[in-house]
């Protein structure tokens, strides 16, 4: 997925900042699992928040969604596309 890729990223830049070495070079493999370890924790830690938010801007978007078929009498496809056009 895009947050464990990211996270990878992340820790492969760590270990080569700490080591000044790429995670590829002999014997560097644990710099970059130790940076990816505590990385994937932190990320686990924050999961209970990240869903808490999803949860309380789903109520937003639905009540944006409508807000948006209203002010241009529009269908809720045609809505969703825009929003999604306006990023």
């Amino acid at each position: 997925t895009i947050n464990g890729s990211i996270t990878l990223s992340i820790a492969w830049y760590m270990s080569c900042k700490r080591t000044g070495l790429s995670p590829l070079a002999p014997g560097q493999w644990k710099s970059l699992l130790a940076a990816y370890g505590t990385l994937y924790a932190a990320v686990q830690l924050l999961r209970p928040f990240r869903v808490a938010a999803a949860v309380a801007m789903s109520k937003l978007s639905k009540e944006f969604l409508v807000q948006t078929q209203d002010r241009l009498h529009c269908s809720k496809g045609f809505a969703i596309a825009f929003q999604y056009a306006l990023g």
